[in-house]
């Protein structure tokens, strides 16, 4: 969601720029760039979860 959000509101911000005769957008570049970006924030949140889940839950939730 939040990447979405990103690039929406990037293609809004450059829209003028693009719009003007002779520009040439590198979508290669971009959409290699939005794939890492994606492939980085599943792994980050992947490393938290297991972080997060690897004691024992119940037991923490129990002496909160």
């Amino acid at each position: 969601m939040g990447l979405l959000g990103g690039v929406v509101s990037a293609i809004v911000a450059v829209l003028p720029a693009l719009t003007t005769p002779g520009t040439e957008v590198p979508y290669d570049t971009l959409a290699v760039t939005l794939a890492i970006v994606l492939v980085s924030g599943a792994i980050w949140t992947w490393a938290a979860a297991c972080l997060a889940l690897r004691g024992e839950i119940l037991k923490a939730l129990r002496n909160e």
